[in-house]
């Protein structure tokens, strides 16, 4: 389910908005991270309406281990990309706090630190840049072994 809503570039908030609009008013975005982590179990009704938005069919969304090699290496495939993914938006994150937090430290005693934050903000713009030329070079591999292992029509 993660992988088809940020493959949609739809957020948690998002999802839960529209399942709220097809009559599930319990589905907060708390309550999605829960499914997509495992911790809650989904409603056959909630799965049907969550594979109605995605334009899926049921099965579709079912998590499971698929026996074929081509199944094996799509989702190989698809398991980094949304660990690239991840990880962009958790580097991203962690560079913007530190970035928010230097204007406000000054003084010499503290210098060595605000050149130490610094650097690290470099090291993870460059971590970004790594992690953006990853995502793609991994598009036209997911996109072909999606189509090997049946997942996406030509």
């Amino acid at each position: 389910m993660k992988l088809e809503r940020i493959s949609h570039g739809s957020s948690q908030a998002d999802l839960s908005k529209a399942l709220n609009e097809k009559g599930f008013a319990s589905i907060y975005p708390t309550t999605v991270a829960k499914i997509e982590s495992g911790e809650r179990a989904v409603r056959l009704d909630e799965a049907v309406a969550i594979a109605d938005l995605f334009d899926l069919p049921f099965d579709g969304l079912l998590d499971r281990e698929a026996g074929s090699e081509n199944d094996r290496y799509y989702n190989a495939i698809r398991d980094l990309w949304m660990t690239a993914q991840t990880v962009n938006e958790q580097v991203s994150n962690a560079r913007q706090s530190l970035q928010a937090h230097l204007p406000r430290i000054d003084g010499d005693e503290l210098r060595a630190i605000v050149d130490l934050a610094a650097h690290a903000v470099t090291c993870l713009e460059g971590a970004q840049r790594q992690l953006a030329e990853l995502d793609r070079a991994i598009g036209p591999h997911l996109e072909a072994a999606a189509i090997k292992a049946g997942k996406l029509l030509r």
